[in-house]
This record gives structure tokens, C-alpha cells and sequence, in this order.
């Protein structure tokens, strides 16, 4: 089989993979076998993200991100463009052609989920200064979480018709920076296995969910169309005189 013919079936199959999840969203029904591609996402997520842990509950890693964004503003004036930011990289790894391509869109998702703090916790009763322990209880348990990040990202592209999916890893990061915002305001402590773990669960609960990866592939979509278009008027020549 050629490789075009091969491209041309894998396409064709995806898109009737993706119009299965379409319709069970419409509907409201389970789809058996994103269900199953979900918890084989989760599964490696948790895997990945906890290797190096075992003997050490507390383990954290060193994260290259500088310190100075504990002491950022939180404005929500930064904290939309990130979000839409990290919905155009999570577009970027789902198209990318190599797995390291698609971790190198994926690495960012979390310094812009910092940035976006303010609008991942607005409706959800935190305080504007508990975000800088926030954001530094983040950064600790990064290396871990984006390594689980990793694993579900090579879970789902392992397979050409669950490779779109990963457009739904950014709402998953968002959701796991969520639950530790939200642990940290109330005092809780959250080491770098409890944070896998979260993200574990988000992968299972996004995933799995015909609704949440249908918006989040749309969202994902949009965001991409809107980056693209603000950077192409961004270098357009000026024809002012």
C-alpha cells in the first residue's frame, strides 16, 4: 500500500472516528471506544509522570521556568491570551509529524497556564493572593506533571485516529492546575505524585467525555485560526505614509 493511499484511509477512518464522537455527544450517549482510548491516555499519563517516584512520595524535579512569574501581575488582561495561547499549542502537537515536535508545543502549556491563573480560577472562590503560592507550588510539581503530559499525548498519537485528541490535552492541563489551585487555597498540602494523579484523572474525565473533546477540539480549532490570523496582521508591512 502506498504511503498516499495509507494517508488517504487513516483520514477517512479519523473522521469517521471523530463523527462517532460527534453524534454520541449530540445524543448524550458513552462512546465505548473513546472511553477506552481515554483511560489508555490516562493510564500512561500516570505511568510517565510517576517514574522516579516511587521510592519518594515528595519527589520534584527542577522546572527551566524563571521565578519571576510567581511575582507576574495575574491580570486577566494577560491571563485570556494565554489561555488562547495554549489552545493553538495543543493544535500545534496534534499536528505535528514526530512525537518530539509535538512535545516541543506541549512544553509551554504550563508556564501559560500560570499566566492564565487568573481565569482558571475566576467563579471557582480563590483569592487573587493566593496565586503566587499557586504558581509556586506549580512550578515544583511541573517537571512531573509535564512528563505524565507526555506520556498521554504519545498514548493518544500512537494511533493516527485518536491523534487529533491531543488538541484536548491544554482543557486537561487547565482542569489539573484547577484541582491544585483549589488544594493549595484551602491548605492542602499536594506533592508531585498527588498532582499526577490529577492529571490521571482529568486525562480520564476529558477524554472519555464525547461533549468536553468535542468543544475542546472546536475551541482548539478556533484558537488556532485566531493566533495564526493576529500573528499574519502582526507582519503585515505597513504601507503608512
Amino acid at each position: 500500500m502506498s504511503s498516499a493511499v495509507f494517508e488517504f484511509e487513516t483520514g477517512v477512518q479519523s473522521e469517521a472516528f471523530y463523527e462517532s464522537v460527534a453524534t454520541a455527544a449530540r445524543s448524550g450517549r458513552r462512546h465505548n471506544q473513546l472511553a477506552q482510548m481515554a483511560m489508555s491516555a490516562a493510564r500512561a499519563a500516570l505511568v510517565e509522570g510517576s517514574k522516579g517516584c516511587a521510592a519518594d512520595p515528595e519527589c520534584e524535579g527542577e522546572w527551566e521556568v524563571t521565578p519571576s512569574v510567581v511575582h507576574q501581575s495575574f491580570s486577566l488582561q494577560e491571563a485570556v491570551p494565554a489561555a488562547l495561547m495554549m489552545e493553538h499549542l495543543g493544535h500545534g502537537a496534534a499536528e505535528a509529524e514526530s512525537d518530539g515536535e509535538a512535545f516541543a508545543f506541549l512544553a509551554p502549556l504550563l508556564p501559560m497556564a500560570l499566566r492564565a491563573l487568573p481565569l482558571i480560577t475566576k467563579g471557582i472562590g480563590i483569592a487573587a493572593k493566593s496565586l503566587p503560592k499557586i504558581a509556586s507550588t506549580v512550578m515544583k510539581v511541573a517537571p512531573k506533571v509535564m512528563k505524565g503530559v507526555e506520556g498521554a499525548a504519545k498514548s493518544l498519537r500512537a494511533n493516527p485516529i485518536t491523534q487529533p485528541l491531543v488538541q484536548a490535552l491544554p482543557n486537561v492541563v487547565r482542569q489539573t492546575t484547577a484541582d491544585i489551585a483549589r488544594q493549595v487555597a484551602q491548605g492542602k498540602p499536594i506533592s508531585a505524585q498527588g498532582a499526577v494523579r490529577a492529571l490521571a484523572r482529568n486525562t480520564a474525565k476529558v477524554l472519555s467525555n464525547p461533549r468536553k473533546v468535542v468543544s475542546a477540539v472546536n475551541t482548539s480549532k478556533t484558537a488556532d485560526r485566531r493566533v495564526h490570523s493576529a500573528l499574519a496582521k502582526r507582519a503585515k508591512p505597513c504601507t503608512c505614509k
